[in-house]
């Protein structure tokens, strides 16, 4: 069975324990980074399918750490949680190809659906990718 890997990414030690929790299942590994920068080291070495990220981090901001991480893989999919909405940067992000946002305080239900419904997009997309992967491999883009 193919397991899908999501990265938690939110300086608030207790958000990524709590997303590790209520995310993981025998089909689902969920890791965790405290800042974007620790994101982007994970991604650069590991395959993962799902980043929820907080917006405000040190370091390397949500949306940044998404703009980053969508240049390297463009089928990564892509939540972004925040206390602080702003129309900019929700229109950034959409342009970015975010998959969805979520305002903090939010109800666990809530991300679970919306994580529910991302994974469903991942596993459609999931022999695409891998040919897209081939192809990168190779020096075709």
């Amino acid at each position: 069975m193919i397991r899908n890997i999501i990265l938690v990414v939110d300086d608030e030690e207790h958000m990524v324990s709590l997303l590790k929790q209520a995310l993981a299942d025998d089909h689902t590994e969920v890791i965790g980074a405290s800042d974007g920068q620790e994101a982007l080291d994970l991604v650069s070495n590991r395959h993962v399918d799902l980043i929820i990220a907080d917006n405000n981090m040190p370091k390397i901001l949500g949306e940044n750490l998404f703009l980053e991480i969508k240049k390297m893989d463009p089928f990564v999919q892509l939540i972004m949680i925040t206390g602080y909405p702003s129309v900019t940067v929700i229109v950034k992000m959409l342009e970015a190809g975010v998959s969805d946002f979520l305002i903090k305080p939010f109800d666990l239900n809530q991300i679970q659906l919306v994580v529910k419904e991302t994974l469903g997009r991942i596993e459609r997309w999931r022999n695409l990718r891998k040919e897209w992967m081939a192809y990168k491999k190779r020096g075709i883009e």
